[in-house]
């Protein structure tokens, strides 16, 4: 398990600052030939290691399964390399070896030593360079004791993504749902087709899509291309968690060809992510579109959730720019009273947070109910709230990281960092 609880690095605000220095803000590159001169033989050069490699993409739950895939790893002695994508509080968290983040110290030489590489690179891709650079490195030293599992969770899209210069032996896909369709097209069958791009000839995709006219088209993609399709089944009364840790462990299955010894931990790191200050308690969830908030209802009966559903207030900021998308989400969050009583729709400092006369627009007479309430200021808010308060934190990544930072400069703490035992 991971060994430490989460704790600011002395060089966190170093780091965020460096990166801000170099970049505006993370945003996806339409195309990757640009990478090839860098980033190709760099792949290559870790995949003559003969490392055991794992993709996993979708559209929601493909870091919950990377997650429950690094904790069967370091179960099974193994030393599990997770990339991971979006970061909530640090860029920190993307680079995880052996369930342990990297240091400040260490980021911040791998940034300075490529810091060449910044005008060619995007945010993510930058950032993505640096940890395989930093695999290699561990590698080539021949201080790894313990034989490595490479973990990619893909962050948007999958065919255009840089994890994808990587022929794993297996592929996930979670599922297929509508986000970024103005990035990988408006209908579930074109985003369907960026994602599965990930799969190989000759290797396994492990599939969670549940759509029954989404399924056919896995099926016949992985037919025409030759990969080996594992369809995982569930019913519709399998939770969110279920499926996922159902997937994890078929992908274990088809890297290693038995069953892990797996004893599964109550918290995996930041799903959820609790603050609290004994007074009031945060929940962040970091849901952001419409096939996530669809999954959200049945965390009323898991034994972690149910004593804080439903909440006091739902805290809801978003990076939308298509105003029907956010009326959809508004709207269908306002038809599930279980998760909170009042919804409170906010934005942030940030280039990319959609501002509140946005939303006032695009939601229209939905801001005239009750349990719907406009702040211009949460952090205002917040200083206001009676005792004992329980708010539920949903929309933007960005956001979700906005309020921690905010949350523990007011002395709040994280109460479910790690792992349980």
């Amino acid at each position: 398990m991971r060994t430490e609880n989460f704790s600011i690095d002395h060089l966190d605000n170093a780091i965020d600052e460096w990166l801000g220095a170099h970049y505006q803000y993370e945003k996806f590159s339409p195309e990757k030939g640009h990478l090839d001169e860098y980033l190709l033989p760099l792949v290559q050069k870790i995949e003559s290691h003969h490392v055991k490699k794992v993709i996993v993409g979708g559209t929601n739950g493909k870091g919950e399964v990377s997650l429950h895939l690094e904790e069967m790893a370091l179960q099974n002695n193994l030393y599990p390399v997770l990339w991971s994508s979006p970061h909530i509080i640090n860029a920190r968290e993307r680079f995880s070896f052996e369930g342990r983040m990297i240091s400040g110290e260490e980021l911040l030489e791998l940034f300075k030593k490529y810091e060449f590489l910044c005008e060619k690179f995007s945010y993510y891709e930058f950032l993505f360079f640096c940890f395989c650079q930093h695999f290699l490195t561990l590698l080539e030293s021949g201080s790894l004791t313990k034989p490595p599992l490479l973990i990619l969770e893909v962050g948007l899209g999958g065919r255009l993504d840089a994890t994808n210069y990587f022929n794993a032996e297996v592929a996930c896909l979670t599922s297929i749902g509508r986000d970024h369709i103005e990035l990988l097209g408006p209908k579930l069958s074109d985003i369907l087709r960026e994602k599965i791009a990930i799969s190989r000839s000759g290797y396994t995709l492990v599939s969670g899509v549940s759509q029954l006219y989404l399924k056919s088209e896995v099926q016949s993609y992985c037919q025409e291309k030759k990969i080996i399709l594992k369809q995982v089944g569930y019913t519709k009364k399998d939770s969110f968690k279920s499926v996922n840790l159902q997937l994890a462990r078929e992908v274990w299955f088809e890297l290693f060809l038995e069953e892990a010894v797996f004893y599964k931990k109550k918290n995996l790191w930041a799903r959820p992510l609790v603050v609290t200050d004994k007074r009031h308690e945060f929940i962040l969830l970091g849901t952001h579109n419409l096939d996530g908030l669809k999954k959200l209802p049945p965390l009323r009966f898991d034994e972690e959730m149910k004593h804080f559903l439903p909440a006091d207030e739902i805290l809801l900021a978003m990076t939308r720019t298509n105003k029907n998308d956010v009326e959809q989400f508004i709207n269908l969050l306002a038809t599930f009273p279980c998760l909170g009583k009042k919804i409170v729709l906010t934005s942030f400092d940030h280039t990319r947070a959609t501002e509140l006369d946005f939303i006032k627009e695009s939601i229209g007479s939905l801001a005239e109910r009750e349990n719907i309430v406009v702040c211009e200021n949460w952090k205002e808010r917040h200083s206001k709230y009676k005792m004992e308060t329980k708010v539920l934190v949903l929309g933007s990544y960005f956001f979700m990281g906005d309020v921690f930072r905010y949350l523990l400069s007011r002395e709040y703490t994280l109460s479910t960092t790690v792992r349980s035992t």
